[in-house]
């Protein structure tokens, strides 16, 4: 779509792609940093603080803009959407849990072994129903839009675990504690990946 400059908007933002790919390609990365975490590579703080930071930003980008686009535009996905979301605010919570571990132990590793089992079953529930679904209601011009705002909805989205927050979040709450968690991160001297 050209701007008034005649330009293509996406030609500013060179990562834009549809919001399918953009999800897909993240749980893919989520899945990864799992494994890492698991097979016990490198600093396993760090690595947690990772999976922490990229499986909050894409719950909360998520529950922003793509459930609702869904329940808006996808006959039926209202049921689907609800199950999204208790997935989600199971995965939050054990996030909280597995962010308050001081070391590995044997009950992180469960809690490990669970959020594995939920992430994997939740994104191929979206990889090969929801998402789709949505990309034949919407079309390639709305998911590229979608994914634009996916992308800036993330790097605003909190890099923590929010399960109390009311669902659907709000994108000003999200962004308010985005800001909290980075100021947050700073003081206790975690790295910002």
């Amino acid at each position: 779509m050209a701007t008034s400059d005649g330009h293509d908007r996406y030609e500013r933002d060179v990562d834009v792609q549809p919001v399918d790919v953009l999800v897909a390609a993240d749980h893919q990365a989520i899945v990864g940093l799992l494994g890492a975490l698991e097979a016990g590579l490198g600093d396993q703080r760090d690595e947690l603080d990772r999976v922490v930071r990229e499986l909050s930003r894409h719950i909360a980008a998520e529950e922003q803009l793509v459930y609702p686009r869904s329940v808006g535009e996808v006959a039926g996905a209202e049921d689907l959407v609800a199950l999204c979301r208790e997935d989600h605010h199971a995965l939050q919570a054990t996030l909280v849990h597995l962010e308050r571990a001081e070391r590995p132990s044997a009950r992180a590793r469960r809690r490990l072994g669970d959020l594995q089992a939920i992430v994997r079953e939740h994104f191929r529930e979206e990889d090969e129903v929801l998402l789709p679904a949505l990309r034949r209601a919407l079309g390639e011009e709305a998911m590229m839009e979608l994914g634009g705002a996916f992308l800036r909805a993330k790097e605003a989205a909190p890099p923590r675990p929010h399960p109390d927050l009311p669902r659907p979040s709000n994108i000003v709450v999200g962004a308010i504690e985005g800001l909290i968690d980075r100021a947050r991160d700073l003081v206790e001297g975690r790295r910002k990946l």
